[in-house]
């Protein structure tokens, strides 16, 4: 059975009613070198990572060290927005939907969020071999 490192990105330099697809900031860099200092020694895995910068950025330091390239998986990537929702809108209902359950995120936003759950437990439940994933 493959092992599988979950890592959430570092920090980022704009919030989400800033920027859709931020990079890291200073912090999020040390972050990512830090992260990369603890993986490292676990012995060469595979690397996935979410499309957006942050992740990839997240992803870089540690792919960089075992010479590999981290692939990306749009099925690791950020949960969506409820349709109409604006960037300044989405940090709260964020902050919401992380408070609760799936169930709940889907009452209240008329969503559907299991298929993004499982669409992520797939991705993660298809890997074969020992793999860390840069995700949100």
């Amino acid at each position: 059975m493959a092992r599988v490192y979950m890592v959430r990105h570092g920090r980022a330099a704009a919030g989400w009613n800033v920027d859709p697809d931020p990079a890291l900031d200073d912090l999020g860099r040390s972050q990512a070198l830090e992260a990369a200092t603890t993986l490292v020694p676990k012995g060469r895995m595979d690397v996935v990572t979410s499309p957006l910068l942050r992740c990839q950025q997240s992803a870089f330091p540690t792919a960089t060290a075992w010479g590999v390239e981290a692939v990306i998986d749009p099925r690791v990537g950020e949960i969506p927005s409820p349709e109409g929702y604006s960037l300044e809108n989405r940090v709260d209902w964020l902050r919401e939907a992380m408070a609760g359950t799936w169930a709940e995120v889907a009452a209240r936003s008329g969503a559907h969020y299991g298929t993004y759950r499982d669409t992520i437990a797939q991705a993660v439940s298809g890997l074969r071999t020992d793999t860390v994933v840069f995700s949100h």
